[in-house]
């Protein structure tokens, strides 16, 4: 944190364990450290993070209100802030061992009973704070707008669809890649 001051949020990559901590895999990216901006976010460029190697700076948090209770998760309400603040550094060196099993929060059961709506709501709480201190303009507001409501549309795709078969998991893959396709299109 001390070489990169500039950014209020560095994640680390890990070790992946499984419930009795045997080795099961070891993140590897294709770069050592990469900066991720608010740029990246509104082209769509892939944001690879990961909360539980997570560090934060105290400054991040005291630039914004606390999370809404209403809001079931930080991890990506910090993401979108520390893009907000200026953003935020991964670093491809496996510094924890994350345990890996069925129980996780953030598999794809417990990621489908979060509320998107709540982490919508959160996104766009943030974001106006931002604006109504003048850190955006108004070109800088509509687009963030148009890019987090794409962020909902993805989310309810991803998490809150019971895949049943294989036609509706390809149907929903289908959606996904039009709605992606047609932000980038409209910007």
């Amino acid at each position: 944190m001390e070489e990169f001051k500039d950014v209020n949020l560095m994640d680390f990559s890990a070790s992946y364990i499984d419930q009795n901590g045997a080795l099961l895999k070891i993140t590897n990216l294709n770069y050592a450290i990469k900066r991720f901006s608010l740029d990246d976010y509104l082209k769509l460029t892939g944001i690879q993070s990961f909360a539980p190697g997570r560090i934060i700076r105290r400054k991040l948090l005291g630039s914004f209100e606390p999370i809404s209770a209403n809001c079931p998760t930080e991890d990506t309400v910090l993401i979108l802030r520390s893009l907000l603040t200026g953003g935020f550094i991964r670093i491809n060196e496996p510094l924890i061992y994350y345990r890996k099993h069925n129980s996780n929060i953030s598999n794809s059961e417990g990621l489908s009973r979060m509320s998107n709506h709540g982490i919508f709501s959160q996104y766009l709480k943030d974001v106006l704070h931002f604006y109504d201190n003048g850190f955006l303009n108004d070109e800088q507001l509509e687009k963030l707008v148009k890019r987090l409501n794409l962020e909902l549309d993805l989310r309810k795709l991803r998490f809150s669809v019971k895949r049943k078969d294989w036609f509706s998991d390809f149907i929903r893959k289908l959606k996904i890649k039009w709605l992606t396709y047609q932000y980038k299109l409209d910007n």
